[in-house]
């Protein structure tokens, strides 16, 4: 009978580490995914932007993939060149 209730309490104490293990992950993923915090913060700050706005253009328009559209916009964000080219 203890047996029963100390494998119960083990089952238990890793479900709940792996729950929270993978919940923390989770969150940290959809709430602001680090794959370029630092560049991200960087300019963030220098722009006076919320970081997470920047990470949800980002994600928005490439998932953090960097490639070139099929109308040329290019990048994380997808800047088409002459927009770039604009608001430099």
């Amino acid at each position: 009978m203890i047996w029963i209730t100390v494998l119960s309490l083990g089952v238990v104490i890793v479900g709940l580490i792996v729950l929270f293990g993978s919940l923390e992950e989770t969150m940290k993923e959809i709430t602001f995914p680090l794959r370029h915090d630092d560049i991200i913060r960087q300019q963030a700050r220098e722009k006076h932007l919320d970081p997470a706005l920047i990470a949800a253009v980002i994600y928005g328009e490439s998932k953090f993939q960097q490639r070139t559209s099929e109308v040329g916009a290019v990048g994380l964000m997808q800047i088409l060149p002459a927009t770039a080219d604009f608001v430099a």
